[in-house]
């Protein structure tokens, strides 16, 4: 890369300066196509390297972020494939579902407002029942 920036520049290149504009004239046509033609296959080289190295910086990285269940190692359009970040997003939605601090107070008011009700209601049958063996006459009688 920096021979061919160093050519790039020097050789083929040169730059004319005037207060109007400025320019970068081509020497060397024939030889410049030459010289782009040939750097094909350097460029090839250079491509699958980078290739290679951007492979194995992803899979490094992966191999760090494999431990951590809260990041998919995939896109978020294939997140759904990753087993583990779908069963600890299943496992937040539950705890969200059932410790959500709204529906907790919610059942909190509602679980005690249905004790008051039941004490009621069995205090109410209660004394009706009493009512009625006292009315009957089959009641308790003083000795």
């Amino acid at each position: 890369l920096a021979f061919q920036f160093v050519c790039d520049y020097f050789v083929f290149a040169s730059a004319i300066e005037n207060r109007e504009y400025r320019a970068v004239w081509l020497h060397m046509r024939v030889l410049y196509a030459f010289y782009c033609w040939n750097l094909i296959y350097v460029n090839i080289v250079v491509g699958i390297f980078f290739v290679i190295l951007r492979l194995l910086r992803a899979f490094a990285i992966n191999t760090l972020m494999f431990a951590r269940l809260d990041l998919s190692i995939f896109p978020h359009e294939y997140s759904r494939n990753d087993l583990g970040y779908a069963a600890y997003i299943a496992m937040l939605r539950m705890d969200h579902q059932f410790n959500n601090p709204i529906v907790v107070v919610f059942t909190s008011i509602m679980t005690a407002k249905l004790k008051k009700l039941r004490r009621n209601q069995l205090r109410r049958a209660r004394h009706q029942h009493l009512q009625r063996r006292l009315s009957e006459g089959s009641g308790y009688s003083a000795q």
